[in-house]
């Protein structure tokens, strides 16, 4: 979209000169708007929302696979007082998993299976004849 420049007087200004600005937040677009020291940005608050629900689901997903290849337990910090459930024997884990490192690998292979998951081609049925 080309960017658009509105000038609007503060003491003076009606509904129709909101509607371009409405509309665009509306529509999942950046409005820039000045305030007294910097530029603010307005944006449709449902898209915020749900970005935050889905950073907090990938974040979830991240730590009990982290967790559980790390460490081999699961719900640590939460469940039998704080150590977890032990699923896998300590000496089997891979405790890079639980340094930084292990957290980008992990982000890496999530984003990995969703893509792939999101573009998989669509098996279609064939009726023998």
């Amino acid at each position: 979209m080309k960017t658009a420049f509105l000038k609007l007087d503060p003491e003076d200004f009606s509904e129709e000169a909101l509607d371009l600005p409405a509309r665009l937040i509306a529509g999942g677009e950046l409005v820039a708007f000045p305030t007294e020291t910097v530029y603010g940005l307005g944006a449709s608050a449902l898209d915020g929302i749900f970005q935050g629900f889905g950073n907090m689901v990938a974040l979830t997903i991240m730590c009990v696979i982290r967790e559980f290849l790390g460490a081999g337990t699961f719900g640590g910090g939460l469940l039998n007082g704080g150590k977890g459930i032990q699923i896998l024997p300590p000496d089997t884990v891979a405790l890079g998993m639980i340094l930084p490192v292990g957290g980008f690998l992990t982000l890496g292979v999530v984003i990995a299976a969703v893509q792939y998951f999101m573009n998989k081609p669509k098996k279609t049925k064939e009726v023998a004849k």
